[in-house]
């Protein structure tokens, strides 16, 4: 469960660099992969975001075991965009947790 929430803590910190919108953005914005190397906390992720002033607060509400070394979970984040908005929002994510390489791989949907 130590593993599960330390890659809660890094994913939190990608979606501070990922959680901005403007209008001109579609709806909803999803990273592609991220992949997560627990033991060393490095984190390889592809996103696209453009026109945030400063870091976004993102905070995790929610996250609930589904089945063996899989995970779901569930947050909000605030963020102002290029015309000084504030934008808010929600997000959504699943991961799987693979012990033998101590990997995680993890889907994030923003809406």
């Amino acid at each position: 469960m130590k593993k599960a929430v330390s890659l809660i803590l890094t994913l939190v910190l990608c979606l501070s660099l990922c959680a901005c919108g403007g209008k001109d953005t579609p709806d909803k914005m999803t990273p592609k992969e991220a992949v997560v190397d627990a033991a060393e906390w490095d984190v390889q992720f592809t996103l696209t975001a453009s026109g945030c002033k400063g870091l976004p607060s993102v905070q995790i509400t929610s996250i609930e075991e589904v089945g063996e070394n899989e995970f779901e979970f569930y947050g909000t984040y605030s963020a102002k965009n290029e015309f000084s908005e504030t934008v808010n929002g929600k997000f959504t994510g699943t991961g799987t947790y693979n012990p033998e390489t101590e990997k995680a791989s993890v889907d994030v949907d923003m809406d």
